[in-house]
């Protein structure tokens, strides 16, 4: 319970709405004037002075929903409960399909959509529409900080007919002990268990852990997936199951690069719940960090090729500011944190002074003489006692446990450039 609590609150705290089939706003106010004024919402109250100041999708949505069309709908539209930045989310099916469309004003990810199944929303919309409007709770029947008064608003159409209504906090979560509020004694309000078998899948709700044996028997393939469902499981920082997986992927190494480029290349921007391609880099990356650079293979550049594909495509999706793989790609193209941990290493235990450029020249001479040389030894944690005269100048970090192989690379290195100083002179 604590778990899917503090999912919700931190993922979405949302809101439902169904709608539409007439190339209308299914008879909505979206100004929400009417429902305020009917509900004696004064001026200068909360919910009225947040409405002036955020901006809302809705009247657009509904301009595409008279392409759809759609036959039923739920709009939700409320404050984020850390900044109040305007969350819109609408959930909508027309004869053959359902969808989950979420938008929060000034996030960089853009719309999510996502498909749902129609029992589901079959499910909202019939439990939605014979709700009746909570009253609001008085500031000395809140929890400490919390707003008084309204705090949202929901809108519902389908066949039988439509209606609005403004949200409480109640509609969200519950907190019985107003005083000791933490995510762990809150509990779900009606709108929060409503949308609670769209925002967690039976997957993700019903994980478990499967044991190591298991995990050593599967293809690679299902090695892959299972990270993938793990991620989406992952919530326990103390947990290790993850580490476990990463072993067994580690091992498969190359053997993963045609379904990480599948999976890279299948990658839908607006599905932010999927996060089959950005575990897919990060399987990359760990390979590239740990087991073999991937710069060095005909596969691994495929792979690099496959992970530019996704950074243009998120980008194009969410525009030129948006967070795309570009950071993951200067280290699969460059220096990445093994050769740093190499390059601590050295100076920990020989004092050599390695500046940047001369360890991308060295990590250049490893991939054409060595290329698995990331899996020569593990890293740890140290105090790499730095000094003024080093040219890194972090003083903590990781360094490779066993760095003498990497010394003896790095005197081949050596030697290898002087003697091409001495032809070219």
């Amino acid at each position: 319970m604590v778990k899917l609590l503090a999912l919700f609150i931190v993922a979405v705290l949302s809101v439902s709405i169904y709608g539409q089939g007439r190339g209308s706003s299914f008879g909505w106010d979206l100004t929400y004037e009417s429902l305020l004024t009917k509900n004696n919402v004064a001026a200068n109250e909360w919910i009225r002075i947040w409405l002036e100041k955020t901006k809302s999708p809705s009247e657009m949505w509904m301009s595409e929903l008279r392409a759809k069309p759609a036959v039923s709908a739920i709009l939700i539209e409320h404050p984020a409960f850390h900044a109040a930045e305007r969350t819109t989310i609408l959930l909508f099916r027309t004869e053959t399909e359902a969808f989950y469309w979420e938008f929060v004003e000034g996030g960089r990810s853009g719309r999510t959509e996502e498909p749902i199944k129609l029992q589901h929303f079959k499910a909202i919309v019939d439990e939605v529409s014979t709700w009746k409007q909570l009253p609001p709770k008085a500031a000395e029947e809140l929890p400490d900080r919390a707003i008084p008064g309204y705090m949202g608003f929901l809108s519902y159409f389908d066949p039988k007919g439509s209606g609005q209504m403004l949200l409480t906090l109640d509609d969200f979560f519950i907190c019985p002990d107003r005083k000791n509020c933490e995510p762990g004694k809150l509990k779900v309000g009606r709108i929060m268990a409503a949308l609670e078998p769209i925002l967690i899948s039976e997957e993700v709700k019903n994980y478990k852990h499967r044991p190591e044996v298991e995990i050593a028997n599967m293809s690679v393939e299902e090695r892959v997936k299972e990270k993938i469902r793990e991620h989406a499981h992952f919530l326990d920082h103390d947990d290790r199951q993850d580490d476990l997986i990463d072993k067994y992927l580690r091992q498969d190494g190359p053997k993963t690069f045609p379904f990480l480029i599948k999976l890279m290349d299948a990658h839908n921007p607006r599905r932010h719940r999927d996060s089959s391609s950005f575990v897919a880099t990060q399987i990359a990356l760990g390979i590239d960090e740990n087991v073999v650079r991937l710069r060095s293979s005909a596969e691994g550049r495929q792979v690099i090729e496959a992970m530019k594909r996704l950074d243009a495509r998120i980008k194009a999706d969410q525009g030129s500011g948006a967070a795309g793989v570009e950071l993951d790609l200067r280290r699969v193209a460059g220096t990445n944190f093994k050769d740093q941990a190499i390059a601590d290493a050295l100076w920990l235990t020989y004092r050599i002074n390695m500046s940047e450029s001369e360890l991308l020249k060295f990590v250049e001479y490893l991939i054409k003489t060595a290329p698995d040389y990331p899996s020569w030894s593990e890293t740890e944690l140290a105090d790499i006692k730095r000094t003024k005269t080093s040219a890194f100048k972090h003083t903590q970090g990781s360094v490779v446990k066993e760095p003498l192989r990497y010394y003896q690379s790095y005197l081949a290195f050596k030697r290898t450039s002087t003697s091409k100083k001495g032809r070219s002179q």
